[in-house]
């Protein structure tokens, strides 16, 4: 199979999943619901990862991302990225990363 005809197979195999969990499917359309539970979103990832639909988490995140909930998570992963790559001797690359991207 060549890659554009996996990724329609997983296009299609998401489509489906979505349809047997519609409860789900309203959260990754639901923009400015500013009352969402965390719970169901920790519950939509959980769920998202185990069906390998990676790139959904990130479209997740993104929709969400003025939730305090939200931010609160990627500070985190961000720093516990920063600790684990500063543990890995690349204290250069991790403040030169940060010297480029404040622009």
């Amino acid at each position: 199979m060549t890659q554009n005809s996996n990724r329609i197979q997983e296009t299609i195999r998401f489509l489906k999943w979505t349809s047997s969990h519609n409860e789900f499917w309203e959260l990754l359309g639901e923009t400015g619901n500013y009352n969402i539970d965390p719970g169901l979103i920790r519950a939509l990832i959980r769920k998202l990862a185990e069906e390998h639909f990676y790139e959904m988490i990130f479209v997740l995140f993104a929709l969400y991302k003025y939730e305090i909930f939200m931010i609160e998570a990627r500070e985190e992963m961000l720093r516990d990225l920063m600790i684990s790559e500063l543990r890995d001797g690349k204290c250069a690359e991790v403040f030169n990363k940060m010297i480029n991207l404040l622009k």
